[in-house]
Order: C-alpha cells, then structure tokens, then sequence
C-alpha cells in the first residue's frame, strides 16, 4: 500500500508541475521540453547502455566479475524508465541516474549489506566449446573472527 500512495502521489505532483508550467510557458512549449528531455535523455540512456555492456562483456572475458556493471546498467535501465514517463519531475531523477557518481553514491547504500555481508574472493571463468559457451565461478569465504553463532553451530555437527 505505500508504493501505492508514494506512485500516486508522484503522478500527482507531475501532473501538477506540468500544468503550473504550461500556465508559464505555455502548453506546447512545455509538451515540446518534455519531448525534447525524453529524446536527449533515451539518447544518453542508449549511449551509456551499451558503453556499459562492453565493459561488462570486457570483464568477463578477462575472468572477471562484472557485478559494478551489472549494478551500473540496473541504474541506467531505471534511468531510461524515469526518462521515458513524461513529466519533468522523473526527468530530473533520470538525468540523476545517468550521473556516475550518483550511480556509485545510490549502489553503495543499497548494495552495502549485501556486500558486507561476506568476504571472499570471488574466480570467474569462461570456457568456450565450439558455440557453446559454459560460464563457472568459485567463492570462498574468509572469516577473520568467527560469531558466537557459528561456535554454537560448530558443537551441534558431527
């Protein structure tokens, strides 16, 4: 229910900017900034895109793990949609989204548990047979201190 009311309430302040706007403005020349900010900004969204996926294809290739790509196109790819939706309010967050630094700044909060959550080292590896491609990895983990929970853990096993 709060996805609800938070995307209702953004299609109302879109609506609301817009026409505040158009009564500045005009209705066309708002209509025409609002077309003309989507194409620069699907142009832009494109451009990185595919900058992106040859970094991500890159890294792979050299064994790689190409998870910051990964993160970095999941960014770009919502910066499309924000870019898409017309109104100038979604405009900003996508133009936002396309920013790198942004990028770095929004994949650090959201991914920071995730990635605290182990340490390790993480191998990658490709193996090409003829057109079939096989993709492998391997993660170990390195605890330096062990919990209480795994040395309770560790006198129940066998």
């Amino acid at each position: 229910m709060p996805v609800f009311l938070l995307v209702l309430f953004a299609m109302f302040a879109e609506f609301w900017l817009l026409v505040a706007i158009a009564k500045q403005i005009g209705v066309f020349a708002t209509l025409g900034a609002t077309l003309v900010t989507a194409v620069i900004g699907l142009a832009l969204v494109r451009r990185q895109g595919l900058e992106t996926l040859a970094r991500a294809q890159s890294k792979s290739l050299q064994g790689q793990s190409p998870a910051k790509e990964m993160v970095t196109g999941l960014a770009i790819f919502f910066a499309g949609v924000f870019l898409f939706v017309p109104g100038f309010i979604s405009d900003t967050v996508g133009f936002a989204l396309l920013i790198p630094g942004v990028r770095g700044l929004l994949g650090k909060r959201l991914f920071a548990p995730i990635i605290g959550a182990g340490k390790g080292q993480f191998q990658f590896y490709q193996r090409t047979n003829g057109q079939n491609r096989t993709f492998e990895g391997e993660y170990e983990r390195f605890d330096t201190e062990s919990s209480e929970k795994d040395k309770k853990n560790q006198n129940i096993l066998p």
